[in-house]
């Protein structure tokens, strides 16, 4: 029997892998309140402020911590906890937090709502035109 690869069987790792999830949870949460000026109590509050922000990927990672946090209060589901994933899940969620730009989003969505709204006054116009060029006015 392999009791590396069963993270909490027999007991191993529970009280690690609490931790783990802890200052992961700890990390991500710092991390929310550079990038996004995140200021909510809870690690789901954050979470949610930052969330439109995030790709769906690192709100999967953040579920997942979410989840075996859960599983780690119940003995028998404390053995599914994959220490690996809550690292891996950890490192994703940290090195896309600091890969977001708020300023540049910010600039980018004002510009295609500038440009959306100038391609639709020209698409009335043309239409005006058109329909006055049909009628006979022009």
């Amino acid at each position: 029997m392999r009791v590396s690869l069963i993270n909490g069987y027999f007991g191993l790792g529970g009280h690690m892998a609490e931790h783990n999830i802890e200052r992961a949870k700890s990390d991500i949460s710092k991390a929310l309140e550079e990038t996004f000026e995140a200021d909510g109590n809870g690690f789901e509050r954050k979470l949610k402020q930052a969330g439109r922000y995030l790709p769906r990927r690192v709100s999967k990672d953040a579920a997942y911590l979410l989840e075996a946090e859960k599983q780690l209060k119940h003995p028998k589901f404390r053995r599914f906890v994959d220490q690996n994933r809550i690292k891996a899940a950890r490192d994703n969620v940290i090195r896309q937090t600091r890969g977001v730009d708020l300023q540049a989003d910010r600039s980018r969505a004002r510009f295609q709502w500038g440009a959306s709204l100038v391609l639709q006054l020209l698409l009335a116009c043309a239409l005006i035109f058109g329909f006055a060029r049909f009628v006979g006015a022009i």
